[in-house]
């Protein structure tokens, strides 16, 4: 009798509920180690490793040979050595060695909406790093997601996240199976855009994503005037500042404000734009003359934004050479605050700026162009009718007012 040795790696990590169905036995093709031949194990040998089958990777040297199906009881990590009867092919004994690992991972029909719950929860907290952004994006509370998290945890007998100062980090467990997850989510979001695209009517729901300060200034009445034309379609508005994914299905439609809109997207240009440095009167006031007829005299503070450079812009001082950075802000909402309480000069889209009676353009600063406004959606989505038709309309809309947008008016 011939023994023969492989090693087991990378962990089944498709499925995570289920253990005590029923023992299993190892399933799939492996190699003897000792020539070339495979044999199949059959599913309902004598149960293994208390009665869970094992699937993964078994190799010899370079070669690697699947161990087949989701049908198993526990995914091994690691190198386990499994020793074969070359002669009757069976296996005889089981060893790890010290770096060896088990993950406990149920195979009990992965791909169902109960197991797509579970992996949903995974992989906002991820993708947040803690779980309160997760919460906010799943949209249910903090304790829901703490709670889903440690049961799925136990079941699985591993951790899926390591708990550092900085957030949640996955561990190597948490990784497997956060590419289970993108994987599944990608094949059920391909699904619904899918469906979504069949729909040629103008009702359903639509999803409308924007910058809390597009809704504030246009966006809200554009879609005010649309769900008078189009009752029956139920509208949705996501004010916020990131960016949500289209591609995951996120929203239907975004309004972003950019120069290079997603290529992978399909949109329409609903209005270009300007911006220029702002004031507010009373401040211009407290300068004098200084503002306008003697500029490098003045002691004028500035305004500047956190994701660009934290210095005076050269523009500025090429005009004040004594300008200082007075405050520094991360929104354009509190920015525009900021220049009505007189804390310094503001660069700021002339729609937002022009409008306000209590703020006046900086003499001898010109507008300068700004990012563009964009209208976009998903490829497949661009013929679904309630969207098809928003677009449109939103983009009619803008265009009436581009002079708004271009501080003209």
């Amino acid at each position: 009798m011939h023994i023969g040795e492989i090693g087991v790696v990378d962990p089944c990590f498709c499925c995570i509920r289920v253990r005590k169905r029923q023992k299993r036995g190892d399933i799939g093709c492996v190699s003897s180690g000792l020539k070339d031949d495979r044999f199949r194990i059959n599913r309902y040998q004598s149960a293994t490793m208390s009665g869970e089958g094992r699937r993964g990777l078994f190799a010899i040297g370079a070669k690697e040979f699947p161990v087949s199906d989701c049908d198993h009881g526990k995914g091994v990590r690691g190198h386990e050595k499994v020793s074969v009867d070359c002669d009757t092919h069976n296996i005889r004994s089981i060893g790890h060695d010290k770096n060896s690992s088990i993950a406990d991972v149920s195979c009990a029909k992965m791909h169902t909406m109960e197991k797509w719950d579970d992996l949903k929860f995974v992989l906002a907290i991820a993708k947040a790093g803690n779980i309160t952004k997760a919460a906010r994006g799943l949209k249910v509370t903090h304790s829901t997601v703490s709670r889903r998290l440690a049961s799925l945890e136990a079941e699985l007998g591993t951790r899926l996240f390591e708990r550092i100062p900085e957030g949640f980090l996955p561990t190597v467990a948490g990784q497997e199976a956060l590419n289970v997850a993108g994987r599944v989510e990608r094949e059920m979001l391909a699904l619904d855009t899918s469906i979504t695209a069949q729909d040629a009517e103008l009702e359903g729901p639509l999803r409308i994503t924007a910058p809390q300060l597009m809704f504030q200034v246009q966006l809200a009445d554009i879609m005010k005037a649309f769900a008078e034309k189009h009752p029956r379609i139920q509208m949705e508005m996501i004010a916020a500042n990131e960016i949500l994914s289209l591609h995951r299905r996120e929203a239907d439609v975004a309004v972003r404000v950019t120069n290079r809109p997603d290529e992978a997207l399909f949109g329409r240009l609903a209005t270009r734009q300007k911006r220029t440095y702002y004031i507010s009167r009373d401040h211009a006031r407290q300068l004098g003359d200084s503002l306008a007829a003697n500029p490098s005299n003045a002691e004028i503070g500035c305004l500047v934004f956190k994701w660009a450079s934290q210095s005076v812009p050269k523009r500025i001082l090429a005009r004040f050479p004594n300008a200082y950075v007075s405050v520094m802000a991360d929104d354009m909402i509190a920015a525009h605050a900021a220049a009505r309480a007189g804390l310094g000069i503001v660069n700021m889209p002339c729609f937002l700026g022009d409008p306000d009676p209590d703020l006046m353009r900086v003499p001898g600063l010109e507008p300068e162009h700004y990012l563009d406004i964009w209208l976009l959606t998903h490829p497949e989505l661009k013929n679904v009718a309630r969207i098809r038709t928003f677009m449109r309309f939103a983009a009619d809309a803008f265009a009436k007012k581009s002079h708004f947008y271009a501080g003209s008016s």
